[in-house]
């Protein structure tokens, strides 16, 4: 707080903008290796919500369509640091378009510092339907004090169940909106 209020008296006191930068420079360098100190949390809690295409495919036809609403909680937990390496298990529930719950897992791959992540699972819808496969996910978080606000591309696609097209596959890309927090 002490060090915003020196930037900002210096800012009306005319103090010249190298000066100011170097500063300010200063300390982001210092609040990065503060916060690389620190241990990363054990357990982080998200609230997602996504949508996007559902693309149905058979070997003589296949379409696109908008897909189904998803609200999801998902929770990971951390089993190595450097990478940052975490498993996670989420709880999916579709809804507007058609409605079911299902289940998703799988492990997320924090290979940088800047927010990027990068996952792999498996995702399955249980009930009133069923279907199941793999998924894949690229995104990148905005971390605001214990708060994050992350976007993510995911794709799925299902190879199993009792709501896929006769000899075709079913698949999704969406994008996914989510807001977490470091639980421990």
């Amino acid at each position: 707080m002490l060090a915003k209020a020196a930037v900002m008296r210096s800012l009306h006191d005319g103090v010249p903008r190298a000066r100011l930068w170097l500063v300010l420079w200063a300390l982001t360098a210092l609040g990065a290796r503060e916060a690389a100190a620190s241990p990363p949390p054990m357990l982080g809690v998200e609230a997602r919500v996504g949508g996007g295409v559902s693309i149905a495919g058979t070997p003589n036809k296949s379409g696109l369509a908008v897909g189904a609403l998803t609200l999801s909680v998902l929770a990971e937990y951390l089993v190595m640091e450097q990478p940052r390496v975490s498993l996670y298990g989420e709880a999916l529930f579709e809804t507007l378009k058609r409605g079911g719950f299902g289940l998703a897992g799988g492990v997320r791959l924090r290979p940088l510092k800047s927010g990027l992540r990068v996952g792999i699972g498996i995702v399955g819808m249980l009930t009133p339907y069923t279907h199941g496969g793999v998924s894949a996910m690229v995104g990148q978080c905005l971390s605001k004090k214990f708060l994050r606000g992350c976007l993510d591309l995911e794709g799925a696609a299902f190879v199993l169940g009792s709501d896929l097209p006769s000899n075709g596959v079913d698949g999704q890309v969406r994008l996914v909106f989510s807001v977490g927090f470091d639980a421990m």
